[in-house]
């Protein structure tokens, strides 16, 4: 089933974020931090990213974590992978549990935290 949300506030979007089986990476606008938020729920997300005007963020989360499988080229394959992901148990639990297993890549990356950190100080610094 596949169902369409007005925009919900944050705390109801993740409850009811974490009673899909997996989310859609709509095109041509792309997720942006909602594919974040589903990640961080180990829910699988189908994305073509070639269809994207924006930021291609999920492509680059999916990069980030090694895992594509749900990176996709054609309207075609997402229609497919999509299926696949509704009917095929196996393999969405064994993708959801990849997603768990290399989630932290995303979340727990301490160059980012210096990246951060060093762009922060530069700008106090360019400031004064």
């Amino acid at each position: 089933r596949l169902l369409f949300v007005p925009r919900q506030p944050h705390d109801r979007m993740m409850r009811l974020l974490s009673l899909v089986d997996a989310a859609l990476d709509p095109y041509p606008w792309g997720m942006g931090v909602t594919a974040f938020e589903a990640f961080s729920l180990c829910i699988p997300v189908v994305t073509i990213p070639s269809m994207t005007t924006v930021l291609q963020l999920t492509l680059g989360q999916y990069r980030k974590m090694e895992i594509f499988d749900l990176v996709v080229d054609t309207v075609e394959s997402y229609n497919s992978i999509v299926h696949r992901l509704g009917n095929e148990k196996e393999f969405h639990t064994n993708i959801a549990k990849r997603i768990c297993a290399a989630k932290h890549l995303l979340f727990k990356d301490e160059y980012v935290v210096k990246e951060w950190s060093a762009m922060i100080e530069k700008l106090a610094l360019t400031s004064q």
